[in-house]
């Protein structure tokens, strides 16, 4: 978006530049394109007519009109305003105190460039403020097959070079199959919580995991593999008991989040893993399962299978 900005204000600024006078008249021809120029870089049109109200007032001033380089005047007035558009000098710093994880949404049309800045956005919070990123694509709508292979390559080319994680979520088998020969279905998932009082639970169990379990599905078969996110030892026992599994369950190949609990993606993470361990025929069917505190107070468990 910016880029296409750029180039088509860059041609306006080249013209008014190149004369050694201008009426009242021309700058209102070049207000025309920028305002054009605004509106095909989808800048809403309240906030494009706003912005060439307040710039032509300012550009047709007798006192920019007669001085000696009117063009480069009119631009420095367009240049300013665009600036102060943007948010200023200054802008705002990130707000990012509040309770993990903070969210960030990035809406646009298509090609705008969302996923370029949602990366270099992932880089900042990653170098300048020591966080952690995750990025995560979803596309609502259908798309081309062109489209859709963009859509899903650039988000994961972008992740690797930025020092993110990526996972893409299709929305259809089709689609689910061009992505991998062998995909990973969810096949259920739930979301439950417990009482968060003190003295509300037997912090021996884990009911909400149980309940999530049930109404997943994870009783309707066979589980060969589960990822818990499990950061404290105990929790294992714990799930384990909870979702109903077995000794002859694999749980945590990857290690889990004793090996690698990166922050607000840890749970995201065991989904990763579980879908890994199906797409690479390792399992037939998994389950996944994600947490958050330390007394396992609210849980959320999926259900993956592979096959058709």
């Amino acid at each position: 978006m910016f880029e296409s900005l750029s180039d088509r204000l860059s041609g306006v600024f080249d013209r008014l530049r190149g004369r050694g006078a201008l009426s009242e008249g021309d700058v209102r021809e070049a207000m025309r394109e920028v305002r054009i120029a605004l509106l095909e870089a989808d800048v809403a049109l309240p906030v494009a007519r706003k912005f060439i109200d307040a710039v032509t007032e300012k550009a047709v001033g007798q006192q920019v009109l007669r001085s000696v380089t009117p063009g480069q005047q009119v631009v420095k007035i367009v240049n300013d305003a665009l600036v102060e558009m943007l948010g200023g000098a200054e802008p705002a710093p990130l707000e990012l105190t509040a309770t993990p994880p903070v969210v960030i949404l990035l809406v646009g049309l298509q090609d705008s460039g969302k996923t370029t800045t949602t990366a270099k956005l992932a880089k900042l919070l990653k170098e300048k403020h020591g966080k952690k990123a995750m990025m995560a694509s979803l596309l609502k709508y259908q798309a081309e097959d062109g489209l859709w292979r963009q859509l899903v390559d650039r988000p994961d080319v972008w992740a690797e070079t930025s020092g993110t994680g990526m996972f893409a979520f299709a929305l259809w088998d089709d689609r689910a199959r061009e992505l991998s020969e062998h995909p990973a279905w969810i096949r259920g998932i739930d979301h439950r919580i417990d009482p968060q009082g003190i003295g509300l639970r037997d912090l021996t169990t884990a009911p909400s995991a149980a309940l999530a379990a049930e109404k997943a599905g994870v009783g309707n078969g066979p589980v060969d593999v589960a990822e818990l996110h499990a950061p404290f030892t105990h929790q294992e026992v714990l799930l384990r008991a909870a979702l109903g599994l077995g000794d002859d369950v694999n749980v945590n190949p990857s290690g889990g989040s004793l090996a690698a609990n990166p922050m607000i993606a840890a749970g995201l993470v065991r989904i990763g893993e579980a879908a890994g361990r199906i797409s690479r025929g390792e399992a037939g069917r998994a389950v996944a399962h994600a947490t958050s505190g330390p007394c396992l107070q609210q849980n959320l468990v999926c259900v993956l299978e592979g096959g058709n």
